[in-house]
């Protein structure tokens, strides 16, 4: 659960620098 947690940070703080 908590791997799923850290993963699914991880790609939304890819996706905000590929915003940006």
């Amino acid at each position: 659960m908590f791997l799923l947690i850290l993963y699914h940070s991880h790609i939304v703080s890819i996706n905000l620098f590929l915003l940006t």
